[in-house]
């Protein structure tokens, strides 16, 4: 009997001391209570407004990569573009797009997705804005990049993560850019 009692461990003493609440817990347990206290913050109609508008952001952001295509020879031919002109008017977009997202991603982890999302929001439409007033081959090449540097934020920041039904609509969104 002696033998088994000495198998079993000894509980803590009680110090009086308050245990630190949160202490038992996971981390997994500890993020899902940060999520659901931040979710309950937003009402159904915030809910739907901001999904919108990243529905938006990232349809605009995929639609911006195929829709020159149809319009580049139009394009070149109005600022006399030669064929590495045109060549860089279709790739500047998407080579500025693919290079920033890994920076976005940082800087979303220093300074918050929120503040991000909104710069590259403003990115793109800066980009937009440049190139649709653009003038020169130059000018719309430098304009596409920033729309590129835009979208590649745009991509990235709208990323929800453990929700499969905005998940599925922004991907859904995606692909509709795509086939438009």
């Amino acid at each position: 009997m002696a033998a088994e009692s000495s198998n079993i461990a000894p509980e803590p003493e009680k110090t009086g001391q308050p245990q630190e609440q949160g202490a038992s817990k996971t981390a997994d347990e500890r993020c899902r209570e940060v999520h659901v206290e931040a979710g309950s913050q937003m009402g159904a109609v915030r809910r739907r407004i901001v999904m919108f508008s990243l529905c938006l952001a990232l349809f605009l952001s995929a639609l911006d990569i195929t829709i020159v295509a149809t319009a580049l020879p139009t394009i070149a031919r109005h600022l006399d573009a030669d064929a590495a002109e045109y060549a860089w008017i279709g790739s500047a977009y998407t080579l500025a797009n693919t290079s920033s997202v890994a920076i976005w991603a940082k800087l979303s982890d220093i300074f918050g997705r929120k503040p991000i999302i909104m710069l590259a929001n403003g990115a793109f439409f800066a980009g937009s804005l440049v190139s649709g007033l653009a003038a020169t081959v130059g000018m719309l090449i430098g304009g596409r990049v920033l729309q590129g540097l835009g979208a590649g934020g745009c991509t990235i920041m709208v990323t929800i993560r453990h929700r499969a039904r905005p998940g599925g609509r922004l991907y859904a969104d995606h692909w509709l850019a795509m086939v438009l």
